[in-house]
């Protein structure tokens, strides 16, 4: 019976990821959507009861992460559309159990074989889908979208699927045919996708992953200037391929525009009004109906959101909301370099990973407190995961070596 109650909850996992990557998005209806989700969030929060005393621990961990959600939901008193920041933290909330429900039941060896089975299910179907469906799998008849109605989603979402399936390389032993798969899939959907700002920050992402790795080393001022070099040419090359990818698409080939950076100076406009509090969580972005009906004025392209994580926080939740999330961000990333320093596994590699991802992605794109998306799902289950016990102990944090299980001392 409890292989059986395993293997059921394991499907619910990856059924869930699978459905926050946003895939088949078309296919289900928007009255469905909200039941659905709603039945993920109680069965989240049944099976934390069901190890309440395991889950209780894992929950003090966040501390950060409850703040902001806790903001989240108390900026219904001072927004714009008080309905709309009610449904909103509920989804938040919700999406924030399941990250936790994931951090209390696996590993973060277990959770990154888990996300490179989603991954490989949706690189496999939008393969399927594009060949044999293109007037579905195709956007305009040329770049491949998959099983998601934009090609940018598949590009973004290709992203993850590659740096999982490259870290499973390395953790894979039995089954590396298929791990190697996966990365060329990956890849190769990257590329047909002709999302520019996904490959930029994909390459960004690979070349990066051996010098992350080389952080184990002690080269202490050589890597790190050099993982700031690579990021920051990373983040300039995606500012200006965002831009005139926007352009591109909105304008047919009218590059005189400025894309995003028209956006952005009349995003800034609005938070100067509310600097401190913002609009409330989901009280600017309301069409005509909203604050936004001043950008909408001045865009004729009717953008939906900042195009930019971090002006799009500042719009809902203030400097004070951006403040809290800058400070559950640094608290995050400082234990996945710990956990890349402590570590020869490469799952450990992927919470680094991923935030690079988030920092870098959110400079032309809105993922910060996505509620229902893998991409929030991710930051909560990183934030509240921790180093398991068992797990190598290689090269110290200080230069001193720290004994593992039974005292002994694991060498680099």
């Amino acid at each position: 019976m409890r292989p059986i109650l395993t293997l059921a909850e394991k499907g619910f996992v990856v059924l869930t990821l699978l459905l926050s990557t946003e895939a088949f998005l078309t296919f289900v209806p928007k009255a469905l959507r909200q039941p659905i989700w709603l039945l993920v969030y109680a069965l989240s929060l049944f099976l934390m009861v069901l190890r309440w005393r395991h889950a209780a621990r894992v929950v003090m961990r966040g501390t950060m992460v409850w703040v902001l959600v806790g903001f989240v939901v108390f900026s219904m008193f001072w927004s714009d559309a008080p309905d709309v920041t009610v449904r909103q933290s509920i989804a938040v909330v919700g999406t924030t159990l399941f990250g936790v429900y994931l951090a209390t039941r696996y590993s973060l060896s277990e959770q990154l074989r888990l996300l490179a089975l989603v991954f490989g299910i949706v690189a496999v179907l939008s393969l399927v889908f594009a060949v044999a469906l293109p007037s579905y799998g195709l956007q305009n008849g040329q770049s491949w979208q998959g099983i998601y109605h934009h090609k940018n989603m598949l590009g973004r979402i290709m992203i993850l699927s590659g740096v999982v399936f490259v870290l499973m390389i390395h953790a894979e032993h039995k089954r590396r045919w298929m791990v190697w798969g996966g990365a060329g899939l990956s890849t190769m959907l990257l590329l047909l996708s002709n999302s520019k700002t996904a490959l930029a920050l994909y390459g960004t992402l690979v070349i990066l992953l051996p010098l992350y790795r080389a952080m184990r080393l002690y080269y202490k001022l050589a890597v790190p200037l050099l993982i700031g070099a690579v990021l920051s040419g990373g983040a300039i090359a995606m500012i200006v391929l965002a831009s005139v990818e926007t352009v591109l698409e909105s304008a047919g080939k009218d590059l005189t525009l400025s894309g995003r950076t028209d956006l952005w100076g009349l995003v800034l406009d609005m938070i100067q009004l509310r600097p401190w509090l913002g609009y409330g969580f989901g009280g600017f972005w309301r069409g005509w109906n909203g604050a936004s009906a001043y950008i909408w004025t001045a865009e004729w392209w009717l953008p939906m959101h900042s195009h930019n994580g971090y002006l799009n926080l500042w719009l809902d939740l203030g400097l004070v909301g951006l403040m809290i999330f800058g400070f559950s961000y640094l608290m995050v990333l400082r234990r996945a370099i710990i956990w890349v320093r402590l570590t020869n596994s490469p799952e450990y590699l992927m919470p680094l990973s991923f935030l690079t991802f988030m920092f870098l992605y959110n400079l032309t794109e809105s993922v910060i407190l996505l509620q229902n998306t893998i991409f929030w799902i991710l930051y909560v289950t990183i934030a509240f995961s921790r180093l398991e016990q068992d797990e190598r102990i290689s090269e110290p944090l200080y230069g001193r070596a720290i004994p593992s299980n039974g005292g002994h001392v694991q060498n680099a």
